[in-house]
């Protein structure tokens, strides 16, 4: 078995991202980078900067155009997206649960809080230790 069946039993059903169309998907992603921005609390000068930090060189007006439909998103930007925000690309195309998008988003902001403190308290650990010599 291939496709959704193998997945679902007689009765279940499983959307998959072939039942959208090219233009769904350019008319979708848009409204749906809105929302998920917009259920992590995020401003687009805030996706705009976290998109630069991954490589990808997005303003402020950038994020507004793909919002807007006025602009496409180029692959590797909705590779960026999906990282930014802890999901996958396919969630933004099919209508995901925006706010588990925004909790991933704030776990992500959290696992960088306890990396910074972990890397503080072990320069702090040796420089105890290198005091207690």
């Amino acid at each position: 078995m291939t496709g959704p069946e193998c997945f679902a039993g007689p009765s279940e059903s499983i959307p998959t991202i072939a039942t959208y169309t090219t233009q769904n998907i350019l008319e979708g992603i848009g409204p749906a980078i809105a929302n998920v921005r917009r259920a992590a609390n995020m401003s687009q000068a805030g996706v705009a900067a976290s998109m630069c930090r991954l490589g990808v060189q997005w303003s402020q007006a950038t994020v507004s155009k793909i919002e807007l439909n006025q602009r496409i998103v180029q692959l590797h930007e909705g590779v960026a997206l999906a990282t930014l925000f802890r999901c996958t690309l396919d969630q933004f195309i099919t209508g995901a649960n925006y706010e588990a998008i925004a909790a991933g988003r704030r776990l992500n902001e959290i696992d960088d809080q306890i990396a910074a403190l972990q890397g503080e308290r072990d320069m702090l650990v040796a420089r105890l230790e290198g005091g207690a010599r």
